[in-house]
């Protein structure tokens, strides 16, 4: 048998489903799994290419001259120090765009990139380049053959934009001259953008309550670890400096800052220039092209509304403001919900426990209702243990999992939505046990569902308790949809714990 809150169970897409695959498989050797944490090691990775970035500056001399000269001694006198910091410089820009791609990758295939993610979608697009053109510039810097064959293929494309008069490329062959001016212009390039990208990253998670921009401890110094480690054995190489008076020869490429140029050999450069603005176009408009439906919106019961705050402070993405009551309600503040932010994830729900939140398929008191019948019902099965089961729809689809066991199944938009009053409703009505099943730790759909339910049922969060219930007869599980085989491992754990408790009146 099984409730409804109008949310059916969300099925996977194919890459979705690969994606978790891949995730659940790192979980088997990763303490942290680095796939949960993208986003904040991509925020690791700038700061470690900002503080080398500063060190290299600091030896750096500014002029035709001196450019290639700074980096040569840094590389070769300096290996010790300097050189670690430019390999780290490097190489943490080289991992820095893995990282990136990675987590574009998850966003699109996971379906996390429209309506109210739609400006963190954009404005991730846009960091992607920023970093690419960033990098770019760096590599101009150091003024050796590479930073020469850079400069000439970059010319070569900027010179079919119609602003420029005379081919820039001409700068940058025998003909051309260079001055202390143009290192500058490179210099002063490179660091703006620096700055024009932590802008950038800052909207990214305007929108985000209490974004996660710092990895786990343990993961930040493995990371760092593992590039240290690489610099030392792999440092960093210089090409000899750049001689305008002669062609630049062929050299390595770094796919990860210079995978444009080496196509310019085949195609033309209208043609890249055309590749570059479509697929960028492309991506911008995805959340528009591909939209993700919402299926629910809060909204707030004035009249029953404390003006607490709690659904501000839980609200993932800060749909949720204050503002001064309005009803002459003895209370400062009242509760309102910026529609158009809203994700329609029903944490609000879970953090509110004054029936001041309602969904459009439900209210927290009718859903308790709901909750109390049915577990009213289970209470009088013969067959036992009776369990009830709140079932996240980006979760395990519990249904392939309840055969022969006695339930009830409440889907709802998020775990993150489940109080603890909610499950101590169903066994104080005679339930043997609860069953929530959420999305992996650290994976929410929704960001934040899965640590607010850990602190709200461990009663570090509100709402908490408010009897003192048997906790050993409720179990949480988080799991992706993939992990289909360890559901019902746990499953069957906590169903014979069940049965040991309720003796021979289970069967």
């Amino acid at each position: 048998m099984r409730e409804s809150t109008e949310i059916q169970h969300k099925h996977l897409g194919m890459f979705h489903r690969m994606w978790l695959y891949a995730e659940a498989l790192l979980n088997r050797f990763c303490s942290y799994n680095p796939l949960y944490h993208l986003h904040s090691i991509g925020v690791f990775l700038l700061w470690v290419a900002l503080f080398t970035g500063i060190y290299l500056f600091i030896f750096y001399k500014i002029n035709p001259e001196g450019a290639y000269e700074s980096v040569r001694y840094l590389t070769e006198e300096q290996w010790w120090l300097g050189g670690l910091m430019r390999s780290l410089h490097r190489y943490g820009s080289d991992l820095l765009v893995v990282v990136m791609v990675l987590h574009l990758l998850k966003t699109l295939v996971t379906s996390r990139y429209g309506g109210w993610r739609r400006l963190a979608w954009v404005s991730g697009v846009f960091i992607l380049w920023v970093v690419l053109i960033c990098g770019i510039f760096g590599y101009w810097l150091v003024w050796d053959r590479k930073a020469q064959l850079i400069a000439v293929l970059s010319a070569e494309m900027l010179e079919h934009i119609p602003i420029f008069g005379q081919p820039l490329s001409i700068n940058f062959s025998g003909a051309g001259t260079l001055d202390a001016i143009f290192f500058y212009i490179l210099f002063i390039m490179h660091f703006a953008l620096t700055v024009f990208l932590f802008i950038l990253l800052w909207v990214h998670v305007s929108r985000i309550a209490s974004a996660r921009i710092n990895p786990p401890f343990k993961l930040g110094l493995a990371t760092l670890g593992l590039l240290i480690l690489y610099s030392i054995l792999f440092p960093a190489g210089l090409e000899p400096p750049a001689d305008l008076k002669v062609l630049p020869t062929p050299v390595e490429v770094d796919w990860f800052f210079m995978f444009l140029y080496p196509p310019l050999k085949y195609i033309p450069v209208y043609m890249m220039w055309l590749i570059i603005i479509g697929v960028t176009a492309v991506l911008v408009l995805i959340p528009w092209l591909f939209p993700v439906k919402r299926e629910l919106t809060a909204s707030v019961i004035l009249k029953n509304c404390t003006g607490c705050e709690q659904c501000v402070f839980d609200c993932p993405y800060e749909a949720i403001y204050m503002r001064r009551r309005t009803d002459g309600k003895p209370f400062n503040l009242e509760a309102v919900v910026s529609q158009g932010r809203c994700a329609g994830c029903a944490i609000c729900v879970g953090a509110c426990d004054f029936d001041a939140i309602s969904m459009q398929a439900f209210t927290e008191r009718e859903f308790k209702e709901r909750i109390l019948q049915a577990s009213g019902e289970l209470a009088g099965a013969e067959k036992r243990p009776t369990l009830v089961v709140f079932a996240c729809r980006w979760g395990v689809d519990v249904s392939e999992h309840l055969a022969g066991l006695t339930t009830r199944v409440f889907t709802v938009p998020c775990a993150g939505m489940i109080q603890p009053a909610m499950a101590e409703t169903a066994l104080n009505a005679g339930v043997d046990g609860v069953v929530i099943s959420a999305c992996a730790e650290n994976d929410c759909h929704y960001r934040a569902g899965d640590e607010l339910l850990k602190l709200r049922f461990s009663g570090i969060r509100r709402p908490t308790f408010k009897t003192g219930v048997d906790r050993d007869r409720i179990r949480i599980l988080f799991l992706s949809q993939t992990q289909k085989r360890d559901f019902s491992q746990q499953l069957e754990d906590f169903v014979n714990k069940l049965k040991q408790r309720c003796g021979v009146q289970c069967v």
